[in-house]
């Protein structure tokens, strides 16, 4: 059996302050700080008595049981850092075996264990509970600190400010795999991990669960934290109450996340699941399921970042805006990826793409929740799919401004509901080239536009758009409006206005158009002979005019000569709309000729 001297003295294994294997006898016991500057427990034997009155200035008391080495801080606080151990100036630390490290307090950083200025710390098999500190209750590690952690628990541990579990600062790396960090609580950032100046991460199979911090709930990532990985991990139950419910990034040169799910996360700010801010992230395999922001971006939220998600379902977001996805300011790919039940309470319920930003949808699903674009540089959608998806305007695709890009082939709209834009709604002028090519609406309804709802509230004239190998089975076709309001006098000529159709098929009619009144009744425009067009409505207001062919052919037809009438004093906002039960797209434009003086936008 070891003598007690041989503890005492570091011939065991243990370290001094200075690191070194010879430390005396005295330094060893007392610290100088008053705590134990290094442990490693190679012990057979140790008597919690053989410390003698001096074992109080340790904090600890060291028991043997069974073969497990159990270490049980007794509420010991020191004044700047390590309430339970320090370890320092490029000292060498072992942990394993069941030892547990509770109910330490620190005025400055580590609560329970803190590692500083080149330490290699190996922690595996044990439990850190129930410390307090400044930073990193659990485990600080700063000043190029490495620090392993394997089959650990964290639990319960609270920082004022950062780190309630792990806070990993100044050069410093953890690895940290098969362990558990729950229900750890900071201040400010980063509930259960927090990551900062030029340190790095890598996080593998591991469960964060019931975490709270101001940013980050569970984990923060920030300020020039150099890269962070994390796979085969749970994040779940985590609070915000600023941004990133389970995680918040913020100016990280790159974070990795592999094969993660995101569980039942809330921030009261932005990102639900997920927060970015000028970082660059990759997302690979990941599920991120019931997540809700009080203002924007239920699952995630990036601002100024790069974003790539790859093989992802996103699930029951709810949030005010972009509740799948919001980006502002931000590049966004996402490849088979797939939204659905996201809420948008006022716009974008699968995503909100604004501010400049641009998103690639390839190989993707939107079920339940559409996507809504404002101000944004440039959108791709392609081989994707928007199916039950419900929202005011453009239940799967919502378009406020004119992206500098713009391309929409080879995607499905299904059972959408809306008032404007069962499929795309869009307020922006006509484009002079295609981009709605390879379409299908499948059964989607809207009291404007079921399919396609256009909106061009400017005395512009209109490009007639194309649309290719376009296609429904929805009964309404395509809608395409001008949006025009006036005060009517009895008989407003519209002759210099005229309303053209194009398909690549012949059509047959029966075709029909309506012109809705905002403020008003709806009042609705059909073919019932060759050349003449009735209006039917709850009011006077009617419609008179001319339809050039017997039916539209590939070279289309024509409405023109049109007027309009209506009770003098009436106000009506005239939107038009055209509705066929044949099963091909067809496009239709209301073309000004010179503006006309009545309508202003």
């Amino acid at each position: 059996m070891p003598e007690l001297s041989h503890w005492r003295s570091g011939k065991l294994g243990g370290v001094g302050k200075c690191g070194r294997m010879d430390c005396v006898e005295e330094e060893w016991r007392t610290g100088r700080r008053g705590q134990l500057w290094g442990v490693q427990h190679r012990v057979e034997a140790l008597s919690p008595e053989a410390w003698g009155a001096e074992s109080k200035v340790l904090g600890l008391i060291v028991n043997w049981d069974d073969g497990l080495l159990e270490m049980v801080a007794r509420l010991w606080l020191s004044l700047w850092g390590g309430g339970g151990v320090t370890a320092r100036n490029n000292s060498l630390f072992s942990m394993h075996n069941a030892v547990t490290i509770s109910n330490n307090r620190a005025g400055g950083e580590g609560g329970g264990l803190c590692f500083l200025k080149g330490t290699l710390a190996d922690i595996c098999s044990s439990s850190i509970q129930n410390n307090s500190a400044s930073d990193g209750a659990g485990i600080a590690a700063n000043m190029d600190a490495h620090v392993t952690c394997n089959n650990t628990l964290m639990q319960g541990n609270e920082a004022r400010i950062y780190g309630g579990g792990i806070s990993v600062k100044g050069l410093s790396n953890l690895s940290i795999t098969r362990s558990n960090v729950i229900n750890n609580i900071a201040g400010m950032d980063g509930g259960a991990l927090f990551l900062y100046a030029s340190s790095e991460a890598t996080v593998s199979n591991c469960t964060f669960a019931m975490n709270e911090g101001a940013q980050g709930g569970a984990i923060a990532l920030l300020h020039h934290a150099k890269v962070a990985i994390f796979s085969h991990s749970t994040i779940t139950t985590s609070r915000s109450t600023s941004h990133g419910g389970a995680i918040s990034i913020i100016d990280l040169s790159l974070a990795v996340i592999s094969n993660t799910m995101f569980f039942n996360n809330r921030a009261e700010g932005y990102g639900g699941h997920v927060h970015l801010k000028s970082s660059n992230v990759m997302m690979t395999d990941c599920i991120l399921q019931i997540s809700r922001a009080d203002l924007a971006g239920g699952a995630i939220h990036a601002r100024s970042s790069m974003l790539n998600i790859t093989r992802a379902d996103i699930h029951k977001a709810v949030s005010q805006l972009g509740a799948g996805l919001d980006l502002q300011h931000s590049t966004a790919v996402l490849k088979q990826v797939s939204l659905s039940r996201c809420l948008g309470a006022v716009e974008g319920g699968g995503g909100l793409v604004r501010a400049n930003s641009s998103l690639e949808m390839i190989d993707c699903q939107c079920h339940g929740g559409g996507l809504a674009v404002q101000d944004a540089g440039s959108l791709l959608v392609s081989n994707s799919k928007f199916m039950g998806n419900s929202a005011y305007s453009g239940a799967g695709v919502y378009i406020t401004s004119m992206p500098a890009f713009l391309d929409i082939s080879n995607v499905v709209f299904e059972y959408g509901n809306s008032t404007i834009g069962g499929g795309i709604a869009m307020s922006i002028p006509l484009y002079d080239t295609p981009f709605l090519q390879d379409i299908r609406f499948v059964n989607n309804t809207a009291t404007l536009g079921p399919c396609v709802f256009w909106l061009y509230e400017e005395d512009a004239n209109f490009v007639e758009p194309e649309c290719k190998n376009c296609s429904s089975t929805s009964i309404p076709i395509m809608a395409t409006s001008g949006v025009r309001e006036t005060v009517f006098s009895d008989g407003v000529d519209l002759s210099e206005v005229c309303i053209s159709i194009r398909s690549g098929e012949a059509i047959a009619p029966p075709l029909s158009f309506i012109i809705l009144d905002y403020y008003n009744a709806s009042v609705t425009l059909i073919e019932e002979q060759d050349t003449q067009v009735v209006v039917y409505a709850n009011d006077p207001a009617w419609v008179s005019g001319t339809f050039s062919e017997n039916y539209v052919t590939d070279e289309g037809g024509v409405f023109d000569e049109l007027v309009v009438h209506g009770d003098p004093g009436t106000t009506i906002r005239m939107v038009f709309r055209m509705q066929s039960s044949a099963e091909v797209i067809v496009n239709v434009s209301l073309r000004c000729g010179a503006p006309l003086p009545f309508l202003q936008a």
